[in-house]
């Protein structure tokens, strides 16, 4: 994604759109990520800069960040959207929150732990519509699998992933579960 551009194209936002990004659909707070009092002392370009870097951050376009409904989002600005009808999105930030908070140089398993929860919450109790407009619930054996895997997940902070041969077992296992429940997904769309 071209910085420069998504720099352009929020500029032409108005202040007030930008600030309804910021305030209402990702849940920024003026002191903790501007370092200010009040909306009003946040400057113009400050308040683009960081929406850019956001979107940079979650390869997001300027049309998810007018339409964005977050989640969960957290002091790194991990964005987790809600999102109907795309059950593969919550695959991929399963995949994301892995490498990032599980697999780093400096794991942080108690992060892991609570997207990995939020994530097994949202799917266990919404409905997913997909883009034919008509109900579509996940088959039962995808559900299942992705059930699995926030479990797994969730559970990391308990399991001893010190020696790179457990890290490396942990992943394959993880790794095949996304794999299975990446088939049972294209299965159920192709039979419809």
């Amino acid at each position: 994604m071209d910085r420069e551009k998504l720099v352009k194209r929020l500029e032409k936002l108005s202040r007030k759109d930008l600030e309804d990004i910021a305030k209402r659909r990702i849940g920024l707070k003026v002191k903790d990520d501007f370092k200010t009092d009040t909306w009003k002392t946040v400057k113009d370009w400050d308040l683009v800069d960081k929406l850019a870097e956001i979107c940079i951050q979650n390869n997001l376009y300027i049309k998810d960040l007018l339409q964005k409904r977050v989640l969960y989002k957290n002091k790194d600005v991990f964005i987790i959207q809600k999102r109907l009808g795309d059950i593969h999105y919550f695959e991929e930030i399963l995949k994301s929150a892995l490498m990032k908070y599980g697999l780093s140089k400096s794991p942080d398993y108690e992060e892991l732990t609570q997207i990995a929860k939020i994530v097994q919450n949202y799917i266990s109790t919404v409905r997913f519509d997909n883009v034919l407009k008509y109900p579509v619930y996940p088959n039962s054996s995808h559900l299942y699998r992705m059930k699995r895997i926030t479990q797994s997940l969730s559970t990391v902070g308990q399991r001893n992933l010190k020696t790179e041969e457990s890290y490396r077992h942990f992943l394959t296992s993880i790794t095949e579960a996304f794999k299975r429940a990446d088939l049972d997904y294209y299965g159920d769309v192709m039979s419809r």
